[in-house]
């Protein structure tokens, strides 16, 4: 299996539990730099643009440092176990460090990229492949998985609670 296949099983069985929230943000498309080939031919040279388009998650980070305050916020003691190598979430993991949560940032083997330093002074690093953390996942539980709801409103709407109340 590719390595895009195994990140796809690997998103669709830490989906599957009840502890997890997995976060898919918006895509938004930009175009990069538009490098410029030459090429010369008989003597005559051409340029030729290359439009490169980039495609970038957004608002990812904000709901999910949204969703560990909320966690910290609410439930007496967890656990935050986060797979991002992002230093903006320094602030938010330490908060939930100092309220008595675990926070671990998982480093996947296989990703190329190192945990930054920030990030391993806030909290502890646990270094698993994607198979085994999928292979450790629990096979049966007991309460099926909430339904995943995607709503197109922004999730501070101050109105939210009045749209359902009935008069």
């Amino acid at each position: 299996m590719n390595k895009s296949g195994i990140m796809q099983s690997f998103n669709h069985a830490i989906a599957q539990q009840n502890q997890v929230k997995l976060r898919v943000g918006r895509v938004k498309f930009m175009f990069k730099d538009m490098p410029k080939d030459q090429r010369v031919h008989g003597g005559l040279e051409a340029e030729i643009l290359i439009l490169h388009l980039e495609l970038r998650q957004k608002q990812v980070d904000a709901l999910l440092a949204h969703d560990i305050t909320k966690l910290y916020c609410t439930k007496p003691l967890g656990c935050v176990v986060l797979f991002s190598k992002d230093t903006d979430f320094v602030p938010v993991l330490e908060a939930a460090w100092e309220k008595g949560f675990e926070v671990f940032i998982a480093n996947i083997q296989e990703s190329p990229n190192s945990v930054p330093s920030d990030l391993k002074k806030s909290c502890n690093v646990k270094e698993r492949n994607v198979a085994e953390i999928v292979d450790n996942l629990p096979k049966n539980q007991h309460t099926p998985k909430k339904k995943n709801f995607f709503s197109n409103e922004p999730f501070n709407n101050p109105f939210k609670d009045q749209l359902f109340k009935k008069n």
